[in-house]
């Protein structure tokens, strides 16, 4: 790779942390469990190994299996449909290694390699001290390939695990996958990287041993043995008859857990069990104005009372107590008063809400867009202006936006906030990001 004059950034961090010793060991503050798998609450909460709640039920079986591949391999990919217990199983493996973790939780926002390599310097600060500080002040040329190089060079000495969970939201970003690759590639042979989610990312041609069956722990492996439902039924208090569990979720994690398959067929298997679980426990319980609050508000992803009454929720407090009433599968803080969905109910309930016609969906996109200003997150801000098509406001915004953008390479991103938003005449920092754009494609 030709670096040019950014190569002096790298031989810059290289050398900031050149005589530092191998780290021996990492704080984990922890984020709460719910269900099968940790829904997220917080910003910090993301960079946080989820905490093992008291009715996790161990599995030394699977927490085995994970160890022995994790430390025999550079890379481990944990890949199994949403509810079978990757996080958790994860999650218990990392208390058996007993080394240095860094933990960090994706969603759609990681998509941009920018934003993404940013988190990931949060993420390894414990690691590295100071390396969020570094990469905050690096300039223009510095694109998110190059950090990422810089980055796993000077994790490459350092004996740690770093768990990203939920990698199938980052899948179809190619540049997103090529900063996790370098990373991979460049922190081998002390870092091991260990990659969750519904589906492996496209590794293949990356230069990474990635594609062999041993690098991978599926579904095989996570599906509950009988012995492991029974105990995971006891642990919950269910009287429900073990084999006849076993043999309707087949072993899955969450179905043993909501105990959804109870009165079915025996052997009914389903494509996507979290949609059925909301189906058939949650929508039955709620009244048809509660349903659609819930659709329109999972444009947030956090929902409290301020957001609720910007929806035009004239009781949030109500609203709130019958959703954790009906079972809605979400991580519950402030006594009760906010709420952040499952990961997968959210993004049902999101594909509900963007199935209908932008002049219905508009008032909650909008609604959501105007919270995210008024808390100084311009870019979730100006994705759903862009979504709702408000064009007024996102002309008003992309000012403010798009040099960070272009700055941070995040070349794609860019480009669609500049063809999504037209302005004339243009304001000079939209001039400025054009011809730094011009300049990284030159």
């Amino acid at each position: 790779m030709a670096l040019r004059g950014d190569d002096r950034r790298i031989v810059a961090l290289q050398d900031a942390y050149a005589g530092e010793p191998p780290v021996t060991a990492v704080p984990r503050p922890a984020a709460d469990v719910t269900g099968s798998h940790a829904a997220r609450v917080g910003q910090h909460e993301r960079r946080s190994m989820p905490r093992i709640l008291e009715h996790a039920v161990g599995r030394p079986r699977v927490t085995e299996e994970l160890v022995r591949r994790i430390r025999d391999r550079s890379l481990v990919q944990v890949v199994a449909p949403a509810g079978s217990g990757k996080t958790t199983a994860v999650a218990q493996a990392m208390e058996a290694l007993e080394c240095p973790v860094a933990w960090l939780t994706l969603d759609e926002w990681h998509r941009s390699p920018g934003r993404l390599l940013d988190e990931l310097a949060l993420t390894l600060e414990p690691l590295v001290p100071g390396l969020a500080g570094e990469l905050a002040g690096a300039g223009a040329d510095d694109a998110p390939l190059l950090m990422a190089t810089a980055v796993g060079s000077l994790l490459h000495r350092r004996r740690a695990v770093l768990v990203l969970d939920d990698c199938h939201l980052v899948k179809n970003a190619s540049e997103a996958v090529a900063v996790i690759a370098t990373l991979v590639r460049r922190g081998a042979p002390s870092l091991r990287v260990v990659l969750v989610g519904r589906t492996s990312l496209p590794l293949a041609g990356l230069d990474l041993e990635a594609t062999s069956p041993d690098a991978t722990v599926g579904d095989e492996i996570l599906r509950a043995t009988r012995e492991e439902a029974a105990e995971i039924l006891r642990a919950r208090g269910s009287s429900f008859e073990v084999d006849e569990a076993v043999l309707g979720t087949g072993g899955w994690i969450a179905g043993l857990v909501f105990e959804t398959w109870r009165g079915q067929a025996a052997g009914r298997s389903s494509d996507d069990p979290l949609r059925d679980y909301l189906e058939r426990e949650v929508r039955p319980r709620l009244e048809s104005d509660a349903v659609e609050i819930l659709v329109v508000a999972s444009v947030f992803d956090e929902v409290d009372a301020s957001r609720l009454k910007m929806l035009g929720v004239s009781d949030p407090g109500s609203f709130l107590a019958t959703m954790r009433d009906a079972g809605l599968p979400a991580v519950w803080a402030h006594g009760g008063l906010e709420m952040r969905l499952h990961p997968r109910i959210r993004e049902v309930l999101l594909d509900e809400l963007r199935a209908r016609p932008v002049a219905s969906r508009f008032p909650a996109l909008r609604a959501a867009a105007v919270a995210y200003e008024a808390e100084g997150k311009l870019e979730h801000a100006l994705d759903l202006y862009v979504e709702a098509e408000a064009d007024a406001d996102a002309r008003r915004l992309l000012p403010d936006v798009i040099v960070s953008v272009v700055e941070r390479h995040d070349v794609a991103l860019a480009e669609r906030y500049l063809a999504a938003v037209s302005l004339d005449p243009q304001p000079a920092s939209v001039v400025h990001a054009r011809m730094m754009l011009a300049s990284i494609r030159a």
